[in-house]
């Protein structure tokens, strides 16, 4: 009986190993490029070249994935994402998008042809690639656009750009990305290579608290009135010896090396050029060592100047 069932699961596989290898595909040579597996294997999603259902649609857009699989019914998915520079590692999060929804997007991308857009190739410095998988049981094609606009002159990118438009729209993709930031881990996360958000919250009320954090949550709830409705993303800043911190960090510092606490809500606009958005309040917190080793260096910077001067007086006397 093993005998039979071990023949019968490498027949089962070497059909499907067949139907593999005679998928028919088409791949512009841009997008190979970019590993689709290893991405889709990131975020726990399938190979769709390997796909068996009767029709699956994804599309990587801009730190978002759509994922769309039809058989008798539509399944769409959502996903969101950001880089975490703490984690050095993408973070996600996956919406299931409720069935209606899912039918309506699904009704107009087929409406609109997504399946048979041509490839449009091209890539710039500053932008974003579309890339489109379109995949059956038996076919598989991939094409892409570049930043796609609504007001460009090329009808196709005109078409893409609206697309895109009206996924976003449909699956609110705007309030989707609003509850992954809400709730992110505190820390510092970046878009692309040059945007940065950071992520700021309190900890849990039967979280252990140091001293330290007990004041300055207190100075936030009663001074800057920051409580539980704020958005992780506006919550002031918090500076200890002229580099940043976060709220968790202050757990690790002993009150009694601090030696002044300093509240901040107005806070001058050249400020802004060294500790970036500032318009939620600045905490600035400096320590006794910090002042300590200023006042050091400031001595050592009086002896060099001192030095310095006598060494070109010398000099000056030598000349004559």
């Amino acid at each position: 009986m093993k005998k039979i069932l071990v023949l019968f699961v490498c027949m089962w596989s070497i059909q499907v190993q067949a139907q593999i290898r005679l998928k028919e595909m088409e791949r512009p040579e841009l997008i190979t490029s970019i590993d689709l597996n290893k991405r889709a294997m990131d975020y726990q999603l399938e190979n769709l070249y390997l796909n068996q259902d009767s029709l699956a649609i994804r599309v990587w857009m801009n730190g978002s994935v759509l994922n769309i699989i039809k058989n008798k019914d539509v399944h769409v998915q959502f996903i969101t994402s950001i880089y975490s520079n703490s984690k050095n590692q993408r973070v996600w999060k996956k919406y299931e998008i409720e069935p209606k929804t899912a039918q309506d997007l699904y009704n107009y991308l087929i409406k609109e042809d997504i399946c048979n857009i041509p490839n449009k190739r091209g890539i710039g410095i500053d932008g974003t690639t579309y890339v489109f998988e379109i995949a059956t049981a038996s076919k598989y094609r991939t094409y892409s656009y570049w930043s796609p606009n609504t007001t460009s002159e090329d009808s196709l990118e005109r078409k893409v750009a609206l697309l895109l438009q009206e996924i976003r729209q449909k699956v609110k993709s705007a309030e989707l990305y609003n509850d992954f930031y809400e709730n992110l881990e505190a820390g510092n996360y970046m878009y692309g290579m040059m945007i940065f958000l950071r992520i700021e919250r309190f900890l849990p009320e039967n979280a252990p608290k140091s001293e330290l954090y007990k004041e300055v949550e207190k100075i936030m709830r009663n001074e800057l009135g920051v409580s539980e409705k704020t958005s992780v993303r506006t919550y002031p800043r918090i500076i200890i010896d002229d580099r940043e911190f976060f709220l968790k960090d202050l757990n690790w510092i002993d009150r009694k090396d601090i030696e002044s606490i300093q509240v901040l809500k107005d806070v001058k606009p050249e400020m802004a050029i060294i500790y970036g958005d500032l318009s939620y309040g600045l905490i600035k917190i400096q320590t006794y060592q910090y002042l300590n080793q200023i006042e050091l260096d400031k001595k050592a910077l009086e002896e060099w100047n001192k030095k310095h001067s006598q060494n070109n007086k010398t000099k000056k006397k030598d000349k004559k």
